[in-house]
């Protein structure tokens, strides 16, 4: 006898059957659709237990590249403006500083605007306008070209300021010779960074850039290796002269501050010019390229620090009345407009 179904189970099984052509059929894409979720369903549990197990970003291949380009822009923007903020202070305390001084300080910051520009240029090549085009982390031009160049440009300005306080400092013969090597030796350092800037603007490829590296490998250590120097040697004849003046303990305590910030800069700008080298050799992302853009950056700001430190010296910044240490007029004044005389301090 055939059973009789009453209306509800009959619909059930209408819209179970697909060769029936009621409403109550699925239709092939809603179909489809479950079936793809269901299929997709443990692969999609897997990705909410596991965050970890996510299909990797093809972007991230781009990171070792991009990555290192825009912190050293920022970082080195950052340090352009604490450049800016020691130029006022200078020009605020030192307005009667003799003229060849003013040229430094304001041909560095010149320099240090020129380098600033290069970074910009290089960093919107890459991050701005070559979004999303794998040829412009590759394919550069003359703004990447000139970054050695201007990389040894500064720190040779800034050298040759230090040895002319050395030259001042030191009397004796030995010091003169000492002095001039120095020179010597951050001149070589320019000439490579040169080298090194017109080798490279052959090629404008940053898979070629090895091209350089024994150009940079000198470049890089000449310049470590001044610094060092320099800071050594600032250091030795400073206390060498505090021994020897007659200074008073205030005075004695802010050329020992003096005494400091030169080894510390010093030995700051000696690191990241080492740094740079090490990841400029070892590795093969663009992490040097960071080093690159703040190592400049530290050799303007290590200057002006040590141009403002001097108010320290003279107390100019305090106009106040105070009492005269007659036991130090003397050598307070040696160190007005120039280097340090015979006799006790200049301006170092």
């Amino acid at each position: 006898m055939p059973v009789k179904m009453d209306r509800r189970c009959r619909a059930f099984s209408v819209f179970h059957d697909n060769r029936s052509p009621g409403i109550y059929s699925v239709p092939p894409l809603v179909k489809a659709s479950c079936q793809l979720f269901w299929r997709s369903l443990p692969r999609l549990a897997i990705m909410l237990l596991q965050p970890n197990s996510t299909l990797p970003d093809p972007s991230e291949n781009f990171l070792p590249s991009v990555g290192p380009v825009l912190i050293g822009a920022i970082l080195s923007w950052w340090l352009y403006g604490v450049l800016i903020m020691q130029l006022y202070v200078y020009h605020l305390v030192f307005p009667e500083d003799t003229i060849w001084i003013k040229i430094v300080a304001y041909g560095l910051f010149l320099l240090d605007t020129i380098h600033s520009l290069i970074v910009t240029d290089v960093a919107w090549k890459m991050l701005c306008r070559g979004w999303g085009k794998s040829d412009s982390l590759i394919k550069t031009d003359w703004a990447f070209a000139m970054i050695p160049m201007i990389d040894s440009l500064i720190p040779m300005w800034v050298h040759a300021f230090y040895a002319w306080r050395l030259w001042v400092l030191g009397r004796n013969l030995k010091w003169k010779i000492f002095t001039a090597g120095i020179l010597m030796l951050s001149l070589g350092m320019e000439i490579t960074g040169i080298g090194s800037s017109i080798k490279y603007a052959a090629f404008n490829d940053i898979r070629k850039i090895r091209v350089i590296e024994s150009l940079a490998f000198a470049w890089l250590c000449s310049g470590a290796l001044v610094d060092t120097l320099i800071a050594t040697s600032m250091a030795y004849l400073l206390l060498a002269a505090r021994r020897q003046a007659n200074w008073s303990k205030a005075t004695g305590r802010k050329l020992t501050n003096m005494i400091r910030l030169s080894v510390e800069m010093g030995m700051v700008s000696a690191v990241f010019a080492i740094l740079d080298l090490i990841f400029f050799v070892g590795s093969k992302s663009n992490i040097h390229i960071t080093f690159a853009f703040v190592t400049a950056k530290l050799y303007s700001n290590s200057l002006m620090a040590s141009l403002n430190s001097r108010a320290g010296v003279y107390e100019r910044y305090d106009p106040s009345p105070r009492e005269v240490d007659l036991e130090n007029t003397r050598n307070v004044t040696m160190l007005e407009h120039g280097g340090i005389k015979s006799e006790g301090l200049s301006t170092i």
